[in-house]
């Protein structure tokens, strides 16, 4: 069946009310309502836009203001930040703008991601309007969201490419054992005609079914559902064959709220009345737990907390249902709180604005254990974005959401595998002795010995990293000037959704200048006037330059014993210098690239494949300099025993395979690595025994 979009808000509305509200208090044009006007305050925003926008031109200077900012939140209510963002920042920008003006701005800038500008439009809107209720807080989640970028690597969430098209795909409810969703057309179809609300065409109502991670079978609804359910989401009761939804009795306009239908033989009951509204309330997004005993749903009551807030209501042993509860002020914020999904009876999943999130409205997670609720926690990424995410439902082995994150189609619905699993470990890199934070840092995070995930402290000393499971871990910290740390993650009782907080401390140490002499192994010369970067292995980095001797200062930090030297042109190959305690000069020979590397390092026994004892501790040193020139290829050429001494006509090619092997059990990119072709030694005079010995060896030149 199809029906016009204005059914849309029966999803969406509470995701525009608070915005057209405010516009209309504060920002009044001045003198008598035009059309524009009037389209606005209708609601009728996508039409209201294209008439302020040729108004534009027109406009006179004490009306420019109202204007862009009118055109700004047409595209805010109809949820294209994008296109709200230049009218916005022009409204913004004019001389006599107020506190609000720049917070408008600045949601458009937090809900297309650009959150350190967002910061500063939210600053100067506590700078003209100090007692803004809301900057400080959108200041928070601003912060929090770049403090949480990193994506949860153990999510398997996708787009649903299966169903979502170039318009908008949205509203999805579980129905025995297949979902319903809506579907918006992204174009106008013949003459059609286009809501002027939203600008889009019209919406249909899809059946699918959720099968191995995939959603499949996708077809239009017919008969399958009460008649009385012509749009938003509803709950079914699979036990009792009993469906509920938000309805408007057609011959009586104030009875409407929540209602429930049964389904008896082939037939769905009359609609009865479970919640009636109360004036100028709207209820919505009903979701069923407790074997059918208890219904959450959102609504707009002013006895609740915020602009909209969760409810329950539960049905007593006789059957009935009793008055509505609001499930408080640990869920509820001044706010919106809307799209309560109850999971197992144990999990209130639901979407809000009011706690620090992304941008929009984010997806919170709540345990619930009777009549309380748990602090919730915000499922951060990907689940959520800088856009509206929101109406997450778990049907059997498959999640869905909807989202509005990709503007250029307002909503698509997203899958993941199973219930969303989030143990976050976060905390605080300071300086022990001074306690200021310590920024670049960086953390590894070890799980039975294995490093899983790196990352950097920022300029606050923030970290976070997403644990898999309960398993024990270890978090690994360097930072320049400091000494190594190595910190037990402590994870204690443990729930599917839940954040740790591990503060680490590292202590300053001492430093010591050293001087490093670097020469051209082939010509002995110095390297003069050369850049150079040299880092430790727990990555501290220092930039300096050889002066026209060719040496160069280096600070040596305590426990640090060996720095390596790499050369940003590439002319010579990346090696280190080991440092001893109480030697303040030193110098190193470094190798170009053209020549051959290595020479006389690697000897082999008479006919056999095994190094001698002396270049046996050598390899592991030659694989460590493989690995340090990461974009480089190595050939490794091998070459036989002198005749009569030679016995085995593969010896070479043996012997360089077996190199080839070493380095790749020490680390070393297989792919860095090439064998060539045998290469035999002639034999036309007599050598002695170190002459011998000089010819049974492995070397090594840069292929690439």
């Amino acid at each position: 069946m199809i029906f016009y979009i204005h059914h849309i808000e029966k999803i969406k509305k509470r995701r525009y009310i608070f915005v057209v509200v405010l516009a209309l208090t504060v920002f009044p044009l001045a003198g008598q309502k035009s059309k524009a006007d009037r389209l606005f305050a209708d609601k009728q925003y996508y039409a209201a836009a294209q008439i302020y926008e040729e108004e534009v031109g027109n406009a006179k200077p004490g009306n420019l203001l109202e204007i862009q900012l009118n055109i700004g939140l047409c595209y805010l209510n109809i949820n294209r930040p994008q296109k709200a963002l230049p009218w916005l920042e022009r409204a913004a920008k004019i001389t006599n703008s107020n506190g609000e003006t720049w917070y408008q701005y600045g949601l458009a800038l937090q809900q297309t991601g650009d959150y350190r500008k967002a910061i500063k439009a939210f600053e100067r809107c506590l700078q003209l309007q100090g007692g803004h209720p809301w900057a400080a807080s959108k200041i928070a989640s601003c912060r929090f969201a770049i403090q949480n970028s990193p994506i949860n690597p153990y999510a398997n969430f996708r787009l649903a490419n299966e169903i979502n098209t170039s318009g908008s795909e949205f509203g999805v409810s579980p129905y025995t054992n297949n979902i319903l969703y809506y579907s918006v057309a992204g174009a106008p179809s013949g003459r059609a005609k286009i809501d002027q609300r939203t600008g889009l065409q019209y919406t249909e109502s899809y059946m699918a079914r959720t099968h191995k991670g995939l959603i499949v079978n996708p077809q239009a609804v017919d008969h399958m559902l009460p008649r009385f359910i012509t749009s938003g989401l509803f709950a079914y009761d699979s036990i009792a064959h009993c469906t509920y939804f938000a309805y408007c009795d057609p011959d009586n306009n104030t009875r409407c709220g929540i209602f429930s239908s049964q389904l008896k033989g082939d037939k769905w009951s009359n609609p009865e009345m479970v919640i009636q509204n109360k004036r100028n309330q709207v209820t919505d997004h009903p979701s069923i737990s407790n074997g059918g005993k208890r219904l959450y749903f959102s609504s707009n009551s002013t006895e609740g907390f915020g602009k909209t807030d969760i409810w329950y209501v539960d049905k007593g042993s006789d059957g009935k249902w009793g008055k509505p509860v609001n499930v408080g002020n640990v869920i509820n914020t001044p706010g919106r709180e809307e799209f309560p999904f109850v999971y197992a009876d144990s999990l209130l999943f639901f979407a809000s604005d009011g706690h620090m999130g992304y941008g929009g409205l984010d997806i919170f997670c709540s345990a619930i254990n009777g009549n309380t609720f748990s602090p919730p926690i915000n499922l951060r990424r990907p689940y959520n974005s800088h856009g509206d995410d929101f109406n997450m439902v778990i049907h059997g082995k498959s999640g869905l959401m909807s989202s509005s994150r990709n503007e250029l189609v307002s909503d698509d619905i997203y899958l993941f595998d199973g219930i969303p699993w989030l143990l976050y470990l976060s905390g605080y890199v300071t300086d022990a002795s001074s306690g200021q934070p310590v920024g670049d840092a960086r953390l590894t995070l070890s799980v039975d010995g294995k490093a899983m995930h790196n990352t950097i402290s920022d300029s606050t000393g923030y970290y976070g990293f997403f644990l898999k499971d309960e398993t024990s871990s270890m978090i690994y910290t360097r930072a320049s000037g400091y000494k190594s740390s190595l910190t037990e993650a402590k994870v204690n009782n443990l729930r599917r959704f839940a954040d740790f907080r591990q503060d680490i401390k590292i202590h300053p140490i001492n430093t010591v200048p050293v001087t490093v002499s670097l020469y051209d192994k082939i010509t002995n010369r110095p390297v003069i006037e050369r850049g150079i970067i040299c880092y430790n292995n727990d990555g501290e980095t220092q930039i300096v330059r050889t002066d026209a001797n060719g040496t160069f200062k280096l600070v040596m930090q305590e426990g640090q014993r060996e720095y390596w030297i790499k050369f940003p042109d590439g002319y010579y190959l990346t090696e280190s210098v080991t440092l001893a305690e109480g030697q303040n000069t030193y110098s190193l020979g470094v190798q170009p690239l053209n020549n051959e590397l290595f020479s006389e390092w690697l000897r082999f026994k008479k006919g056999s494949t095994e190094p001698i004892e002396m270049s046996q501790p050598l390899i592991p040193r030659i694989a460590s300099i493989i690995k340090a020139n990461p974009g480089m290829v190595f050939q490794i050429t091998g070459f036989t025993d002198m005749a009569p001494e030679a016995r085995q006509t593969d010896l070479a090619r043996k012997r360089a395979e077996y190199i080839m092997g070493r380095m790749v059990e020490e680390g070393v990119n297989q792919q860095q690595l090439i064998v060539s072709e045998r290469k035999d030694t002639p034999n036309n005079q007599p050598l002695n025994e170190e002459q011998l010995s000089a010819k049974r060896r492995v070397e090594f030149r840069i292929k690439r």
